[in-house]
C-alpha cells in the first residue's frame, strides 16, 4: 500500500467534528439576525432603503426554522439536536457574509440580488451537507434544507416587492439541481469501485458517530473480504492464581474510534478472561476487521486450542539480538518462544502479515512463535514495512537470530507474574482502557519484564526513557502497545507521550512492574497456533482506495462550493438584470 495512503485514511479522523450544544448554535442564530437588524435601523447597509424588521424575518426565522424542521423531520437528528442547530448556525453565517458583500456599497439597489443569491448558496450547501450526514436520498432531507430560502424569499417579495423574489427561486432551482448533479457526479466512480454509494458510506459513518448505529458494521461487510491467519497464543498456568495468557492476534486493531476492530485488544482481553495481555501482531490497516463481530471468531479459535495444551515447567531467560537497525527480545517457554521486534529509536508502524507468516514458518526447533511488533516508536506516521522490502528484510534476519538464540538457551523451572493498572488518562491522552499491564518472568537467574501500554505507539523518545527507569528493578525489558486505535477519534497521530509527559505516567508503569514482581510464583508453560478461519476484514488495498478516494473528495469540496456560488450568482443576476 503507498505511504500516502495509509496516512491519509488515519488523517481523515481530523474531520470528525464535535458539535457544540445546540443552544450555543441557536444562540448564534440570534446573534447574528439581531445583529443585521441593529445595523439595518441604524443604516448600517450602505445608504438602502430598509424595512423594518428584515433581519428578523430574513435571517433569525430562517435560521431557527432550518434547526427545528431539521431536527423534527430528520430522524437522525431527532436526539441530536446539536447538528441541526450547528448547520443551521452556519447556513446563517454564510447568508450573512455572502449578502451583505462589499457589492451594496458600490452597487446600493444589489441588495436584493445578493440576498437572493446568498439564499442559493445556503441552499445548496446545506442540502449537500443534510445528504452527505443524514440522508442522502435528497428527497427525504429537501424540505428542510429548502425551507429556510422558501422563507427568505417571503421576507424579500415582503420588503421589496414580489419580483425580488424570483432571482431568490432562480437561485434556489440552481442550486438544488447542481447539488443533485454533483451527488450523481461523485456517485457513480465511488459505487463502481466500492460497490457502494459514496454518501452510503457518509451516512453509516455519521449514524455511527451521532446516534451508535451499526450500519457502518453493514457497510464494510459488504466491502470485505474474508481471511485465514494464524495465532499464536503463550498459556501460563500457576497453581492457585489466575491464569496468564499471551496472545499475537495478526489482525489490525482499526481503523480508528469505535470502527472495525479499533478496540481489539481490550474486547479480545475482556472476552478471554483472566489476566491476558493482547499484543500487536504483524498487521496493516488492510487486516482490520470489518466489524467486532470477529473478536468472538477470534476468541473462540483461541479457547478451541486449549484443548490440547501440554503445559510444561520449561523457560529461559531473556535474550536481546540485532540486524542492522531491528532489535528482537525473544525468551523461550518450553517449544513456545514469545518475541518482540523493535526498531525504536527509529520510526515505525505496522508490519505486513507476511513478515510474520515467514517467521512462523521458519520457527524450527519451536512448535509456536509468539512474534510481536513492539509498535514503540512514533515521530509521523511511516508507511507499513513489507515482507520483501529491504526493513523487512532486517526483521526477518532479526528473527532468525532471534529464535537461533533462543534455541540455545538452556531451560528450567520459572516464575511468572503479572498485573494491570488503570491510569488517570483517557483516549483523548493516547491511553485505552487496559491502562498498563506488566508481565514479569523470573528464569535462569534473570528477570525480564514485558511492559504493555493500551495505546497506539509511543512518542519517539519515550520507550528510552521508560526502560532505563525499569530496568531499575529488573535485568531486562521491552515496551510494547497493543496498538488500539480508539485514542484515534480526533487524530491520526496520538501516540502515549504526545499529550501527557513521561513524568506524568512512569509511576504507574513502574507500580505495574513491581506488582507483577510481587506476584511472582512457579508457572508452567503451553503454546499453541490456532488458524483464525472465516474473519473479515477489509481487505488489500481496500483502506488505501478508501483513504484516497475519502481524501480527493474532501479536497474537492472547497471548489465545488465556489462552483456552486458563482453558478448561483450568475443565474441569480441574470434573473434580476431581466426583471430591471
Amino acid at each position: 500500500m503507498p505511504a500516502s495512503s495509509e496516512r491519509r485514511l488515519e488523517d481523515l479522523s481530523r474531520y470528525i467534528v464535535t458539535p457544540p450544544p445546540w443552544p450555543f448554535s441557536v444562540g448564534v442564530i440570534v446573534l447574528f439576525g439581531l445583529a443585521v437588524e441593529a445595523m439595518s435601523a441604524l443604516g448600517g447597509r450602505a445608504g438602502t432603503d430598509t424595512v423594518d424588521w428584515f433581519g428578523v424575518l430574513g435571517y433569525l426565522v430562517p435560521g431557527l426554522a432550518a434547526a427545528g424542521l431539521s431536527a423534527w423531520l430528520v430522524p437522525l437528528f431527532r436526539r441530536a439536536p446539536a447538528w441541526p442547530a450547528l448547520l443551521a448556525a452556519g447556513g446563517t453565517i454564510v447568508l450573512v457574509v455572502v449578502s451583505l458583500l462589499p457589492a451594496p456599497l458600490v452597487l446600493p439597489d444589489s441588495f436584493p440580488a445578493m440576498y437572493a443569491l446568498a439564499l442559493g448558496a445556503v441552499f445548496g450547501l446545506h442540502l449537500l451537507a443534510l445528504a452527505a450526514i443524514a440522508d442522502r436520498r435528497l428527497s427525504r432531507v429537501l424540505v428542510p434544507a429548502l425551507v429556510p430560502g422558501v422563507l427568505g424569499a417571503v421576507a424579500l417579495a415582503r420588503e421589496f416587492g414580489g419580483s425580488a423574489a424570483l432571482p431568490a427561486l432562480a437561485a434556489l432551482l440552481v442550486a438544488g439541481l447542481f447539488v443533485l448533479a454533483f451527488v450523481r457526479f461523485i456517485e457513480r466512480p465511488v459505487r463502481a469501485a466500492f460497490g457502494l454509494p459514496l454518501l452510503a458510506l457518509s451516512n453509516a459513518f455519521a449514524s455511527h458517530l451521532i446516534a451508535g448505529s451499526h450500519a457502518l458494521d453493514d457497510c464494510f461487510e459488504r466491502l470485505g473480504e474474508e481471511v485465514r491467519v494464524l495465532q499464536t497464543t503463550l498459556h501460563l498456568r500457576r497453581k492457585g492464581r489466575p491464569a496468564i495468557i499471551v496472545t499475537v492476534p495478526n489482525l489490525h486493531p482499526g481503523p480508528l474510534g469505535e470502527i472495525g476492530s479499533s478496540n481489539l485488544p481490550a474486547e479480545l482481553s475482556a472476552r478471554l478472561g483472566g489476566e491476558t495481555l493482547v499484543l500487536h501482531g504483524c498487521a496493516t490497516h488492510d487486516f482490520n476487521l470489518v466489524s467486532s463481530n470477529g473478536v468472538e471468531a477470534i476468541a473462540g479459535a483461541v479457547e478451541g486450542g486449549r484443548a490440547s495444551l501440554h503445559h510444561r515447567p520449561l523457560a529461559g531467560p531473556s535474550s536481546r539480538v540485532r540486524d542492522e537497525t531491528v532489535e528482537v527480545l525473544v525468551q523461550p517457554f518450553g517449544d513456545t518462544v514469545l518475541a518482540a521486534a523493535t526498531r525504536s529509536p527509529l520510526t515505525t508502524d505496522d508490519l505486513d502479515y507476511g513478515i510474520g507468516l515467514a517467521v512462523q514458518r521458519g520457527a524450527a526447533p519451536f512448535a509456536h512463535v509468539a512474534f510481536a511488533d513492539a509498535h514503540n516508536c512514533m515521530h509521523e506516521v511511516p508507511p507499513p514495512v513489507e515482507a520483501a522490502s529491504p526493513l523487512g528484510t532486517e526483521y526477518l534476519a532479526a528473527a532468525d537470530r532471534g529464535l537461533v538464540a533462543a534455541s540455545g538457551t538452556a531451560q528450567g523451572a520459572f516464575e511468572a507474574g503479572v498485573a494491570r493498572r488503570s491510569v488517570p488518562f483517557g483516549r483523548r491522552e493516547g491511553f485505552g482502557e487496559l491502562g498498563v499491564q506488566s508481565l514479569g518472568i523470573r528464569a535462569g537467574g534473570q528477570i525480564t519484564a514485558w511492559v504493555l501500554l493500551d495505546g497506539n505507539n509511543l512518542l519517539a523518545g519515550v520507550r528510552e526513557q521508560v526502560r532505563a527507569a525499569v530496568l531499575d528493578l529488573v535485568d531486562e525489558c521491552e515496551l510494547l502497545t497493543t496498538d488500539t486505535h480508539v485514542v484515534n477519534t480526533l487524530s491520526g497521530r496520538n501516540p502515549i507521550g504526545l499529550a501527557v509527559p513521561v513524568e506524568a505516567f512512569l509511576p504507574y508503569i513502574l507500580e505495574t512492574v513491581g506488582a507483577a514482581l510481587d506476584d511472582l510464583a512457579p508457572a508452567e508453560a503451553a503454546g499453541s497456533t490456532v488458524l483464525i478461519d472465516g474473519v473479515r476484514v477489509f481487505g488489500y488495498g481496500r483502506v488505501g482506495q478508501l483513504g484516497t478516494t475519502a481524501a480527493a473528495l474532501l479536497a474537492m469540496l472547497g471548489p465545488v462550493a465556489a462552483v456552486l456560488l458563482a453558478f448561483a450568482l450568475l443565474s441569480t443576476l441574470g434573473a434580476y438584470l431581466l426583471l430591471a
